[in-house]
């Protein structure tokens, strides 16, 4: 088999294989680094990306809140949705209150996010697209069923 290795190593065509090879792979890794990463998120379903949050679940107003996770870093934020798309940026942990009636709530991070697709009136105060960045300890939540484009840069 040494042998045979050997002598294969001596061919000029051998080389020219390894070095095809060698150039390829690093090719496509320069693609896939380059290549931007999208995450379609649709509120009120899990998805892939989504976990189904239920606050205050013993008492008598329990809450249930879909949470999407995705990569940390910086993304720019679009919608399909032609009205009004609202979501939040949140904190993984779940804060405790001290109220009976509500013990449970969400550590928002900042102010509600409003975008759209839309050409109305109204929709021309709104954004077309957000630049936001989310840290590793944070989550997104949607509010309404709207779809929001997450492309990280």
């Amino acid at each position: 088999m040494k042998e045979k290795l050997k002598k294969l190593s001596k061919k000029w065509w051998f080389w020219v294989i390894i070095a095809f090879l060698i150039i390829g792979s690093i090719g496509m890794e320069s693609d896939n680094n380059t290549q931007s990463k999208k995450y379609v998120l649709t509120g009120e379903s899990v998805g892939k990306y989504g976990k189904e949050v239920i606050l205050n679940k013993n008492t008598d107003l329990p809450t249930t809140k879909y949470l999407y996770k995705i990569p940390s870093g910086n993304y720019k934020v679009t919608t399909t949705y032609e009205k009004i798309a609202v979501f939040y940026i949140v904190k993984d942990e779940i804060n405790t209150t001290g109220s009976a009636e509500y013990p449970e709530e969400l550590n928002y991070v900042g102010e509600a996010y409003t975008l759209t697709n839309g050409n109305d009136v109204l929709n021309e105060q709104i954004n077309k697209s957000i630049e936001i960045t989310i840290l590793d300890d944070e989550s997104i939540e949607i509010v309404g069923t709207e779809t929001l484009i997450f492309e990280k840069e």
